[in-house]
């Protein structure tokens, strides 16, 4: 059985009025039709007690205008007396009401009594009464059945108008990022729906909490290791420029390698709980800008590994960001390009404007993904198999982090003609 609670509270409403209202429209039905039956048999006996006058003669028939409506059907006749349509009437007929058969035909037949004491009957067919109550009865029943059926339509768009808010709510969350923990806003919703939303708020909070946990401890932990990190590649430093053999000075340069790549670790950690942290004052920032900057910054790591970044378009285009999240997002981005791409290759970064969003297209000419990792890569420390050295498989965790909060989306797809495109997308600042 379907869920739909609006469905069900709809279907069950309109199957009880459905029941109801046949069972009033029925009774109706019957009320008219015997209402319309007693009505045929007072014409009768009043047609019967007009023949007393004189202005009805017996054996006239058709006592309607001519025109064969059922309602004209009416023959008069006496008692005893000559045969007629309704076939010869016995002497014993007594004064009132009676259904006879001539013919296979029914007749519902008056009879009335004279002042000289001859008898009088009034007859019609009861086929014709029946068609007559039956048309008179459906006439008293068509304006129920109409109205049941605008009530069940009326009580389906109440059900549904009363429920849209709860329709709404679901669309409000639903459009939520996934790191989005605000309370929800119960608004107009039924106060029956209110104690679920204080649950889902008390739930929405608890996990708020964990989360700034866990930002907390990596910031602190980062933080922490910065500082005797920072001194043992000082201290590094400081033993290469002291006198030692080649053996020893061979040795030294791994040493130093994973101290810097152990900063770069700590200062990607740093930039990833920042991204995650609070939401920050937006304003506008020119991303064509903040692309020029990332390229100047990453050029010597470029030149390092025999990559050379091209700029393709880069239209002026402004965003509701911070220069420090637009410039971690377009960095991260770029470097990653630049450090899964063979020497010798080229990463082409372009910025482009169209129908209210931006776009920043970040191509590199690396291996690609296989399609199981195209998402994965975008979680913190996932790397790819044969990933190059000094990567911390934080870099894309941060541009999504950052994407996340200033409302756009990022992709990441396989080119045509090998490498691996990412596409961010975002709203254009209003002016």
């Amino acid at each position: 059985m379907t869920r739909s609670l609006r469905l069900r509270l709809s279907l069950w409403i309109a199957a009880f009025i459905a029941v109801v209202g046949l069972a009033a429209g029925a009774l109706s039905f019957a009320l008219a039709f015997a209402d319309a039956h007693e009505l045929q048999d007072d014409q009768l006996r009043q047609i019967a007690a007009l023949a007393s006058t004189g202005r009805i003669s017996p054996g006239a028939r058709d006592m309607g205008h001519g025109d064969g409506e059922p309602e004209s059907q009416l023959v008069v006749q006496a008692v005893p007396g000559p045969a007629g349509p309704m076939g010869p009437l016995p002497a014993a007929l007594a004064a009132g009401l009676h259904t006879i058969e001539h013919g296979g035909v029914q007749w519902r037949v008056a009879v009335h009594v004279l002042p000289s004491g001859q008898r009088v009957a009034a007859g019609q067919p009861t086929a014709v009464r029946d068609e007559i109550a039956s048309n008179s009865a459906l006439r008293t029943v068509v304006p129920l059945l109409v109205l049941l059926a605008a009530l069940i339509l009326l009580v389906t768009l109440l059900v549904r108008a009363m429920l849209q808010p709860v329709a709404l709510l679901s669309s409000e969350i639903d459009r939520r990022q996934a790191g989005d923990t605000a309370p929800i806003e119960a608004g107009a919703v039924p106060s029956e729906v209110a104690p679920f939303i204080a649950s889902i708020n008390g739930l929405l909070a608890r996990v708020r909490q964990l989360i700034a946990q866990q930002q907390r401890f990596i910031a602190d932990a980062a933080h922490e290791l910065r500082t005797p990190v920072t001194a043992l590649g000082l201290q590094a430093e400081n033993l290469e420029r002291a006198e030692m053999s080649p053996q020893a000075r061979e040795r030294l340069a791994p040493l130093k390698l994973g101290l810097a790549r152990t900063r770069s670790l700590l200062d990607q950690l740093l930039s990833l709980a920042s991204q995650e942290a609070g939401a920050a004052t937006l304003e506008p920032v020119a991303l064509d800008a903040v692309v020029w900057d990332a390229v100047r910054d990453l050029l010597p790591l470029a030149r390092a590994r025999q990559v050379e970044i091209a700029a393709g378009a880069l239209e002026p285009v402004t965003l509701m960001a911070t220069p420090a999240q637009l410039g971690a997002l377009v960095r991260n981005a770029i470097d990653n390009a630049v450090r899964y791409s063979p020497a010798g290759g080229t990463v082409e970064v372009s910025v482009t404007a169209s129908a209210g969003r931006a776009l920043l297209t970040v191509d590199d000419q690396g291996p690609g993904l296989a399609p199981e990792e195209i998402e994965r890569v975008f979680d913190p420390f996932y790397r790819v198999a044969g990933a190059p050295e000094g990567g911390s498989g934080l870099g894309l965790a941060i541009v999504r982090a950052v994407a996340n909060r200033l409302g756009g989306t990022v992709v990441l797809a396989n080119r045509p003609t090998g490498g691996l495109q990412l596409r961010y997308q975002q709203p254009l600042a209003p002016f």
